[in-house]
């Protein structure tokens, strides 16, 4: 994630916030009430060995609980403080990385983003669709990037299923990550996940916290009930509902497969809808596990959906397809390459998991090399894609995320080719002028991006300059692989001795990186609070809007904002994820520009 320079200054504007002293009491009592709120919701994490300090465990085994439905021991009264309490147990809890205050965003520049949640998921499930496109756009990254390779190679191998089955259900659960440029005032597009959005329910969480207390220290920021003081304030805390409505597009896909599924026949190992399940994917020591419990807890209470955690290596070995089959599937090639015989449509089939039918396998894995240890993981993702379960995402999905794609969509005339002008939010949805076009309001948020593999001449005279410009401020720029997780990205001397190696020229050996605008964000001033010990230090927040995108074949079924999410870091961090220690939880204070 870009971030500015580490001399960058915190804003020193405190007079005009409405928050508490900042005398030693007042901190520590703001400390101890946050961490007590989120300690006691729910807005926990798995404690490390190597960790020290005040961190909190659960009375009950924590693999063995999660697939209890509802798992309320971890989140609701079931967490004990355990502060220099020797022999902690393996199985311990702490409270999640937050930041004790909201931070400040200019609410216009919040409503904008929010506005054009719509419109990204609508990009991505179109390019998702041409997949010839898609191989296109991708084929440089691929000769250079073996895992984009793979993918690629999943998405043709079971081409023919999707071909035989237009009427494929598909899931998208997005979030559109951005960072306030400050030279602009506009919130700049980081990336699109389409893929293992994380954080919906914890960020969710947070904004909760901060409601509650705003309430108990007077803060008087309006949101939820609203404060003591009947005066409207400068200050607002927006509704969130991630939570709510990350499971109610899971509920979604769920019942249109069911729905489809129970009037036809089967026989399959059972055709009960009633025994049908969602599954979610995960990584193996999985250490997000209870952002994911919060939200199967929602899908089971709220919907009445029940979800099972596995791995991609227990699909591959426990996972079994019903006996509709329109053929064999064995070294099935469904591209353009094999021997072709097997380019017949094949349809998609009923997934089973222990007997129970598949509706919908949401993955919160898959998104990086590292998941794919062996072949049985990638066997996994061509049996997901070969089945008639909603995928969240599918394959095609998956890449249209992807960093390259990123890049190619912001040359000119690309998001015109996908982007219909019947798509724009409505006006009442939006701050933006009525007047701009749905490829109007989505570039409104593209920072500078540059692709490298030198195969579209135009484009190669604007990378080369890119380029050497970044040679000479690399601080400037960052060089992005095809990469989801964080910790990838490659940032000042280390981006330039890229450059160098690689010839300083658009070329194949670049073909798995972009180029990116590093963006020079608005700072602050936060508390934040890791493992009960907290610092006041500069920071820097990346927004995520969340969205829900729900097809069949290619109908629209759902295009809805879900909620938001805000990571608040050290200015001088480079990187921003909270799973992987760069940032805390925090929730945006909507703030109106003073006249």
């Amino acid at each position: 994630m870009p971030s500015p320079p580490a001399s960058a200054s915190a804003s020193t504007a405190r007079n005009s916030d409405p928050f508490d002293a900042d005398d030693e009491s007042s901190t520590a009592s703001l400390v101890a009430d946050a961490v007590t709120w989120a300690s006691t919701h729910g807005m926990v994490r798995e404690r490390e060995k190597r960790e020290t300090g005040s961190f909190f465990r659960s009375d009950q085994n924590l693999d063995a609980s999660l697939n209890l439905p509802p798992p309320h021991r971890h989140h609701h009264q079931k967490v004990v403080g355990l502060s220099g309490v020797a022999g902690a147990p393996e199985a311990a809890l702490v409270h999640a990385p937050l930041s004790a205050r909201p931070a400040p965003l200019p609410r216009k520049a919040f409503e904008d983003a929010a506005a054009a949640s719509t419109l990204f998921n609508s990009l991505a499930a179109a390019v998702s669709l041409d997949e010839a496109w898609l191989e296109g756009t991708l084929a440089a990254a691929a000769g250079a990037d073996d895992f984009t390779a793979r993918l690629l190679q999943v998405l043709r191998k079971t081409r023919n299923y999707r071909k035989g089955s237009s009427e494929e259900v598909v899931l998208l659960l997005s979030r559109s990550d951005y960072l306030l440029d400050k030279p602009s005032s506009k919130l700049l597009q980081v990336e699109l996940n389409t893929i293992a959005s994380s954080f919906g329910c914890l960020g969710d969480a947070a904004s909760r916290m901060h409601l509650a207390l705003s309430a108990k220290r007077g803060w008087g920021i309006d949101g939820g009930r609203g404060g003591q003081d009947k005066k409207k304030s400068r200050f607002s805390l927006p509704e969130n509902g991630a939570r709510a409505a990350l499971a109610s597009g899971l509920a979604a896909a769920f019942d249109e497969v069911v729905r489809n599924s129970s009037s036809s026949t089967s026989s399959s190992p059972s055709s009960s809808t009633s025994s049908s399940v969602c599954l979610f994917v995960v990584q193996p020591g999985e250490k997000n596990a209870y952002d994911q419990a919060l939200l199967a807890e929602a899908l089971l209470v709220d919907h009445g959906v029940p979800s099972v955690r596995v791995t991609l290596r227990e699909i591959a070995e426990r996972a079994t397809f019903g006996e509709e089959n329109d053929g064999n599937d064995d070294d099935d090639d469904g591209g353009n390459g094999g021997n072709g015989k097997n380019d017949g449509k094949k349809k998609q089939r009923p997934l089973f998991l222990d007997g129970r039918r598949v509706a919908v396998a949401y993955l919160r894995a898959g998104y990086g090399p590292s998941d794919y240890p062996s072949d049985s993981e990638w066997r996994a993702r061509e049996v997901l894609e070969m089945s008639d379960a909603a995928l969240c995402p599918s394959v095609a999905l998956q890449l249209a995320g992807a960093k390259k794609v990123q890049q190619a969509l912001a040359a000119p005339g690309a998001t015109e080719r996908f982007l219909l002008s019947d798509s724009a939010p409505s006006s009442s949805s939006s701050s933006s002028s009525s007047s701009s076009s749905p490829s109007e309001l989505v570039r409104a948020h593209f920072a500078g991006l540059w692709g490298l593999d030198g195969a579209v001449k135009e484009e190669a005279a604007a990378a080369n300059q890119a380029l050497k410009e970044a040679l000479v401020h690399p601080e400037n720029f960052v060089l992005k692989p095809q990469r989801e997780g964080g910790g990838n990205n490659l940032y000042g001397e280390q981006l330039r001795a890229k450059i160098l190696k690689c010839g300083s020229e658009a070329d194949p050996k670049l073909a798995g990186f972009i180029l990116m605008q590093r963006i020079l964000p608005a700072t602050h001033e936060a508390l934040l609070v890791r493992n009960g010990v907290s610092k006041r230090v500069a920071t820097v927040s990346e927004l995520g809007i969340f969205g829900i995108h729900l097809r069949r074949g290619t109908k629209t079924l759902l295009n809805e904002r879900a909620g938001h999410l805000l990571r608040t870091k050290p200015a001088d961090a480079n990187e921003g994820g909270v799973a992987s220690g760069y940032a805390v939880l925090d929730s945006p204070m909507l703030v109106d520009e003073e006249d």
